[in-house]
């Protein structure tokens, strides 16, 4: 009973792979034509986190104050581009 219950596991393990693969490649030989948009308050929220992230990052020492400005700074103009866009 055992062995059975492994078996239908490992075919269906073994369909699901099939099937990704085949999606994988319909998806490069069909691209959409439609280019996905990020809404502005999506990608103001992603500025806010890592923006956070790098933050946190210098505050536990990974990374230097250079680093931190640099990353800091490319982040900061980004999000006034986008607040200045409205």
């Amino acid at each position: 009973m055992i062995l059975l219950e492994l078996i239908l596991f490992i075919v269906a393990g073994t369909i699901c792979f099939i099937v990704s693969q085949i999606l994988n490649w319909f998806d490069e030989k069909y691209p959409s034509k439609k280019e996905y948009v990020v809404p502005p308050r999506l990608r103001r929220g992603k500025i806010k986190a890592d923006l956070d992230m790098i933050l946190h990052s210098y505050q536990q020492g990974l990374l230097n104050e250079e680093q931190y400005l640099d990353q800091a700074d490319e982040l900061i103009d980004e999000l006034a581009d986008l607040l200045h866009k409205k």
